[in-house]
């Protein structure tokens, strides 16, 4: 867990990374964000993708 909280603290895109995760998790539609705040790039997108890959999922035993 500490990889996607260090990775979702960056200046500039926290707000698009944690909206990112909710919108995979399906509790949101949109990982729009507005300004200040900027979308996820192409290689942060697959920076998250390898964090969450990385992670266990919830609710597994």
């Amino acid at each position: 867990m500490l990889p996607l909280i260090r990775f979702g603290m960056q200046p500039g895109i926290a707000w698009a990374v944690h909206k990112e995760v909710l919108v995979r998790r399906g509790l949101i539609e949109s990982a729009a964000v507005r300004s200040p705040a900027q979308p996820l790039d192409p290689g942060s997108r697959a920076a998250l993708d390898e964090v969450l890959a990385a992670l266990p999922e919830l609710g597994a035993a």
